[in-house]
Parts: C-alpha cells; sequence; structure tokens
C-alpha cells in the first residue's frame, strides 16, 4: 500500500475575502501570498506552476484548484480565458486572535488539483458567499463562513474521493467515528484504535494516514483542538474545564499545545 495522498499541514485558518475572477490571455505573477487560495473553475481552463516544481499544471472547468499560503506561483490563461472562484483563506500570526476562525484543518503542502461531486452546487455555493461577502454586514458574515465551510467540507471531500482507496475508508470509518465519540477521554489508546481493525499496527498506522493524511495521534489532536475551538467560542467555561472535555487532564499541557497549533492561547478566544 502507497501513501500517495498528498502531504498535509494543520493550521487554524480565517477567511480572507471571496472573489471572483475572469482572465483572458492574462499571466500574473510570479508571487507568493501569504493567504492560501482556493480556486474553483467554473469555465476554461487556467495553467499554473506552483512552488519547487516547474512543470506546469492546469485547472479545467469544474476542478478544483488549492495554492497554500506562501508559494511562489504564476498562472495564465489562453485566449479562451478562464472564470474562476476563489476563497482566501489566512493562518492568524502568532498571538494574533483569527477574527473568522473557520476551524483547524489539514490541508495540502502543495498544489493540488481535484474534481467535485457537484460542481453546479459548489457554484452556487461560490456565488452566494461572494454576494454575503460584499454586504459585508455581521450577519453576512455569518453566513459567508458558513457558505466557506460548505465549499472547503466539498473540496476535502473531493480530495478524499481522489486519493483514498475504498476498502480502507470502509475500515477506517469506524475508527475515525470511534474517536470523535471518545476524544474526551484522556485514556485513550492507540491500541484500542487498532484492536477495531483486523491489521497490525504497523499496518493501521499506514492505512490510517492514508485515508485522513494524519497519523491517529495528530488526528485525535485535531478532533481535541475542534472541540476546544468550540467550547471556547460558546464562552463561560473556564479552562481547565475545557481541557477536561477535550481529553486533557493537565490545563497547562493544553494551553501549551493549543498556542502551537493555533498560534495563540486559548485565553484569547
Amino acid at each position: 500500500m502507497d501513501n500517495w495522498a498528498p502531504k498535509t499541514r494543520e493550521r487554524a485558518y480565517s477567511l480572507k475575502g471571496v472573489v471572483s475572477l475572469t482572465r483572458r490571455a492574462h499571466r500574473f505573477g510570479p508571487d507568493r501570498m501569504e493567504h492560501g487560495t482556493l480556486y474553483l473553475a467554473s469555465r476554461g481552463k487556467m495553467y499554473f506552476q506552483a512552488g519547487e516544481d516547474p512543470n506546469s499544471g492546469c485547472v479545467r472547468e469544474n476542478q478544483f484548484l488549492w495554492i497554500p499560503p506562501r508559494t511562489q506561483k504564476v498562472c495564465f490563461t489562453d485566449e479562451d480565458g478562464a472564470d474562476l472562484y476563489a476563497l482566501l483563506l489566512a493562518e492568524p500570526a502568532i498571538n494574533q486572535q483569527p477574527v473568522t476562525c473557520l476551524s483547524y484543518l489539514a490541508f495540502p503542502e502543495s498544489a493540488v488539483v481535484s474534481n467535485p461531486s457537484n460542481p453546479a452546487y459548489v457554484e452556487n455555493v461560490f456565488r452566494n458567499a461572494e454576494q454575503q461577502w460584499l454586504q459585508a454586514g455581521a450577519a453576512n458574515l455569518i453566513e459567508v463562513n458558513g457558505s466557506a465551510l460548505i465549499v472547503i467540507a466539498q473540496w476535502l471531500k473531493s480530495l478524499s474521493d481522489e486519493f483514498t482507496i475504498p476498502h480502507l475508508e470502509q475500515r477506517i470509518r469506524p475508527v475515525v467515528a470511534y474517536i470523535m465519540q471518545n476524544a474526551s477521554r484522556p485514556d485513550l489508546s492507540i491500541a484500542e484504535l487498532v484492536r477495531l481493525t483486523p491489521w497490525s499496527r504497523r499496518y493501521f498506522f499506514r492505512a490510517f494516514r492514508t485515508v485522513t493524511s494524519m497519523s491517529p495521534n495528530e488526528y485525535i489532536q485535531h478532533v481535541r483542538m475542534n472541540r476546544a475551538l468550540s467550547l471556547l467560542a460558546i464562552g463561560g467555561m473556564p479552562i481547565n474545564e475545557v481541557a477536561r472535555q477535550c481529553g486533557y487532564d493537565d490545563p497547562a499541557y493544553f494551553s501549551r499545545v493549543f498556542t502551537r497549533k493555533m498560534g495563540h492561547p486559548p485565553s484569547h478566544l
């Protein structure tokens, strides 16, 4: 079994913008943006060079393209041009509170193209998100964040469909559900996860990473951090209780992990 899914990196992302673009016989770059960009091509195609890869890639009509933050890129279109939608996703700076934090997510570290299962639906969500973004009221920002999460969910599903071996996913899905149900337990162990499958520990690790792009330990932490974000956003709960409900006996250790992953301590939310 080869782990040929793209390597990922976990970060908290916030929404920086939603835009629609039309490009015809146009070249832009080279540039290196601090934000990442998730494109959906709604018409035509756009060629790109990203990162250290000297070869050109191409995103075509009804495809996603992800360009990670701080990736050197050049994009260009031919005479027929291309219409695209784009989500601009920023990583909060160290000690900066993300104003519109979407979630704690594992995104590919390199440029990747994938195919949504329902591109017309994704395009409609993008269109509504752009309209809400331009109206800019508080209620509109809540709606646009919701739309952005729908687009991201459709994109992550397209990556899973693209890179996951079906029989592995069938075995790993109950393990993921078990983690979701038991992540609040400090004693949740890898050994009990392995026992949910017929595999050796080594094969389990390889299969789990192929399906989720994370190790089991990373996934447990991923679930706990997202739960912490939700509890902190609700408010009114002391840090030690948030830590306990997220599976950490030691609030100080929880705060260190949260700060390392989110770029700011939990007390800033």
